[in-house]
């Protein structure tokens, strides 16, 4: 069925509510006979809109979803009085219809996406939205935060942090706490939505790729002990949260398969250093976001670096992230970001991938 427009919507249900009243042939692009008559036999066409706000709080509540305060009216104001209607009624919540699983999904993304709008913690970058789209595994949407090795830090008189970069850990990083803060942030909320069978996979995947010469020499470490490490911090991550835990370059067979990815995207998009940047990408402000990481690199790897070629090699680490987690998990999933706020812009160059901000200062 193709989407209901407002105005769509609204000449189906002035049809319904006119004398002639029959089931025209057009109308077989957006619902059925079966729909439209059940519609009308409810009414719906007259209906106000404070009624069918309550009219949608009582069938969700009805299905043990709790209501937040605008919820209803942010379902019509999303699809349309027609559209939410639809939707509800292929969700299978009105008069036993058959319930359609990507109908239904697609509610419960729109019901969790007002639910993180409203909450301080989280937001949706780039839009209000997160989407649900039709494919193979209908049923499922994934949740993937990239997550840096366990630095070292210190918390400062202020209450926050500040990575001192003196050691690598083998325990749980600070990014990765704070994912996992996030994803059981996300789990509270959607708790009611899995009761109705609603599938939301989290998955922590952990740098790995961070063991490049410049990082090992900075570390004092070497490669075989860098990684030995940072498996123990993914061993620490899933046993003690249950959340499956990967290293990143599992998404792309081993770290020589993540060299070669980063080549061939600076090759094909003739990405060499942190002007081309500003050339490929110009509505982004680079040497803003730049500022902004300076204090962290000087910690990181000392005064007098090259920090603009610093900054421009993790801006095409995280074009590549986004671009493998895009082919392995598809439309339906989101990039988890619990990291930099001035590093998010980048997650989403390679692909569609959908971003939920929850960016930190440090």
């Amino acid at each position: 069925m193709k989407k209901i427009t407002p105005y769509i919507g609204r000449s189906i249900l002035k049809r319904a509510a006119s004398e002639e009243y029959s089931y025209l042939s057009w109308m077989r692009s957006y619902l059925n006979p079966k729909e439209y008559y059940f519609l009308r036999a409810l009414n719906y066409q007259n209906i106000s809109i404070h009624e069918l706000k309550h009219n949608i709080e009582n069938i969700l509540t009805s299905k043990g979803i709790e209501i937040n305060d605008g919820l209803a009216e942010y379902l019509i104001r999303t699809n349309n009085r027609l559209g939410i209607t639809l939707k509800i009624i292929r969700s299978g919540f009105l008069n036993n219809f058959k319930s359609n699983i990507f109908e239904r999904n697609e509610l419960f993304m729109q019901i969790l996406s007002y639910r993180i709008n409203i909450n301080r913690k989280l937001s949706i970058y780039g839009g209000e939205l997160l989407r649900w789209s039709k494919t193979k595994e209908d049923n499922k949407f994934f949740i993937v935060a990239p997550v840096c090795p366990d630095y070292s830090y210190i918390y400062t008189t202020n209450g926050k942090y500040r990575y001192t970069f003196e050691s690598i850990g083998e325990g749980i990083g600070l990014v990765a706490k704070k994912a996992i803060d996030n994803i059981k942030l996300i789990n509270d909320l959607s708790k009611d939505l899995f009761l109705n069978n609603f599938e939301l996979k989290s998955i922590i995947l952990i740098g790995d790729f961070e063991a490049n010469e410049k990082n090992l020499t900075a570390l004092k470490e070497t490669k075989n002990e860098f990684l030995r490490k940072v498996n123990l911090s993914r061993e620490a991550i899933e046993s003690s949260t249950g959340i499956e835990t990967h290293c990143f370059s599992n998404l792309c067979k081993n770290l020589e398969g993540w060299d070669n990815q980063l080549l061939y995207l600076k090759h094909n998009y003739s990405l060499n250093s942190f002007d081309d940047l500003k050339k490929f990408i110009p509505r982004i402000n680079h040497e803003r976001n730049l500022i902004s990481r300076l204090p962290l690199y000087k910690k990181w790897f000392g005064d007098g670096k090259d920090f603009k070629q610093i900054f421009f090699d993790q801006v095409v680490e995280y074009f590549l992230m986004s671009k493998l987690i895009y082919a392995k998990f598809g439309n339906n999933s989101s990039i988890l970001a619990s990291d930099h706020k001035a590093m998010r812009h980048y997650y989403g160059f390679e692909s569609n991938v959908q971003i939920l901000s929850s960016s930190a200062n440090y």
